[in-house]
């Protein structure tokens, strides 16, 4: 996965206008496995675990946040304006639908730095539980 993350930040750089999708990918595909080995919670080591719960969580809620922040800045001033090639179809609000599906890797992404960035400073972080143990 880590060299994953190697191949869609070099693909970005020298093919930004085929690889821009992996601006939401290359940093999880990095970081989330480097938690694993060293122990921190690991979104890539729960679906191995056949854990999927705080994934799903995780996804739904960033969606829902997505879709808030777009119909906020639908009306606000100043305002995002998406240029998207290839997928700039069928927009809600100012975002067009695929592009919500960029704030599912975006979520992830915060969750692995967030979780590697405490590890680096020798934080504990505590567990979330979904209430079923």
């Amino acid at each position: 996965m880590m060299y994953a993350g190697v191949i869609a930040f070099a693909a970005m750089v020298f093919l930004p206008k085929y690889a821009f999708p992996f601006t939401w990918l290359w940093l999880f595909l990095l970081i989330d496995p480097l938690n694993s080995l060293r122990g921190r919670a690991s979104l890539i080591a729960q679906i191995a675990q056949g854990e999927w719960r705080q994934v799903i969580a995780l996804s739904l809620g960033v969606l829902i946040c997505g879709f808030f922040w777009e119909m906020w800045n639908s009306h606000a001033m100043p305002k995002w304006y998406y240029t998207v090639p290839f997928f700039g179809f069928g927009k809600i609000f100012e975002m067009p639908v695929l592009g919500y599906l960029g704030y599912i890797p975006f979520g992830w992404e915060l969750y692995a730095l967030y979780h590697f960035v405490w590890g680096v400073l020798g934080r504990k972080v505590q567990a979330f539980s979904l209430g079923t143990e």
